[in-house]
């Protein structure tokens, strides 16, 4: 492992795999000669915008972390139609469920901006996973945080307009920041997640911004008026 001081060690350290293995939620409770032991057999990959990681229905040889860069999950119906199921970022996996089932997986995975990502095999994850119950209990609590985000889609699709879909998003994004954080998200994904035009997210967007309910920097937005955009969801909700 790479010195820990400052200056270009600490860098180098912060881009170790080494780092990233111990730093992820699912690995972080691991014993050193686990993450020895996955940092001896993970793969490095780049990827470019737009390249398929793994596909829905092929055999689940390999689980998924993220080391630079964005990834949305594609969920598929049996007609082709799909949605963004979830949107992952640095230290967060994929892959998981298909690997320790040894089935297929689950979701397509696309990459939404260049990215770095680490290959674990799939006998690798399991026999690390397998022997040690906190990731265990790590990839089950991912699993609850994906049905209540479905839940919460399914919510937002049927309940409010586009608008209102656009606020509910954000206040289930920002309540899910615990450390109050701004919300690590592109407008092309927001667009896709809430199944609207990138130019209507962008709109709106813009214009909460001038009504201070939010913020905007580059990747990142603020809630800075919870009320505010709680009462824009409550006039967006529809009719019936």
């Amino acid at each position: 492992m790479e010195s820990c001081g400052k200056g270009v060690s600490q860098v180098s350290k912060l881009n170790s795999n080494f780092y990233l293995l111990q730093a992820s939620p699912i690995f972080r409770e691991l014993a050193r000669e686990n993450i020895d032991y996955l940092c001896n057999h993970v793969i490095e990959r780049q990827y470019n915008k737009g390249d398929i990681v793994c596909r829905k229905g092929s055999l689940a040889c390999s689980v998924f972390l993220i080391k630079t860069g964005t990834v949305s999950e594609i969920a598929l119906d049996g007609n082709e139609f799909s949605t963004i199921a979830v949107i992952k970022n640095r230290f967060d996996y994929f892959g998981e469920l298909g690997v320790l089932l040894e089935e297929s997986y689950t979701t397509t995975a696309i990459v939404t901006s260049p990215a770095v990502i680490l290959a674990i095999p799939g006998g690798v994850f399991r026999k690390v996973v397998w022997g040690n119950p906190a990731a265990l209990k790590e990839i089950l609590k991912m699993f609850k945080r994906g049905l209540q985000n479905s839940a919460q889609k399914f919510i937002s699709c049927t309940m409010f307009n586009v608008e209102g879909r656009l606020a509910y998003l954000l206040l289930m994004m920002h309540q899910g920041q615990n450390d109050g954080s701004s919300i690590r998200i592109i407008q092309e994904n927001l667009s896709r997640h809430c199944g609207i035009s990138r130019q209507t997210v962008s709109c709106l967007l813009n214009g909460w911004k001038k009504q201070a309910v939010i913020d905007i920097q580059r990747g990142r937005i603020s809630v800075l008026a919870v009320d505010k955009l709680t009462d824009i969801l409550m006039n967006n909700a529809k009719s019936y």
